[in-house]
């Protein structure tokens, strides 16, 4: 009995610790190498997407919105990214965090974007990633670990994307 109470005392304080890690991490960048956060939103044509909800697919996330014109520099890098590796199991979602549903629909409609898009208005899923600046730009492993973390978009960040994504897909 005292071995059994003391194997609970034990993986309580693995927890309390885990947990006061997470709790600690205030950045994006402070989630690479950890589980990503988990979450669902609504699509733009108002069906719920999850972030896990199929398993074992790569993620690449980017904390967007209309007004962000370095987010239009982005969308293209992102669009041939889905084209290219959606077969292979990445999934490009578009997390817009300032705009209605319809004002999204049809930005995306006029660039010609056809990767998902998700509507974070509340900003619940941008505060579990601790986004403070668009676009940001986040990349989930098969097994949902944070791999890679891009806030803004400094020199080389569309091939360091494309390496890592190519190296995540082949992966499978």
């Amino acid at each position: 009995m005292k071995r059994l109470l003391f194997l609970v005392l034990m993986l309580g304080l693995i927890f309390a610790a885990n947990a006061d890690a997470a709790l600690r991490i205030n950045t994006p960048e402070g989630f690479v190498g950890r589980n990503s956060p988990v979450f669902t939103l609504n699509t733009t044509g108002g069906d719920t997407y999850g972030l896990r909800d199929k398993p074992g697919y790569v993620y690449v996330l980017e904390f967007w919105s209309i007004a962000c014109s370095a987010c239009k520099i982005a969308e293209p890098v992102l669009e041939a990214v889905h084209n290219q590796y959606d077969s292979q199991g990445v999934r490009v979602v578009g997390v817009n965090i300032a705009d209605t549903a319809a004002a999204i629909q049809q930005y995306v409609s006029r660039a010609g974007l056809t990767y998902a898009q998700v509507v974070d208005r509340i900003g619940n899923v941008t505060s579990l990633f601790k986004v403070y600046a668009t676009p940001t730009i986040v990349v989930i492993d098969r097994k949902g670990i944070v791999r890679d973390v891009h806030v803004g978009l400094r020199a080389g960040w569309e091939q360091q994307l494309l390496g890592l994504v190519s190296q995540l897909a082949e992966e499978g």
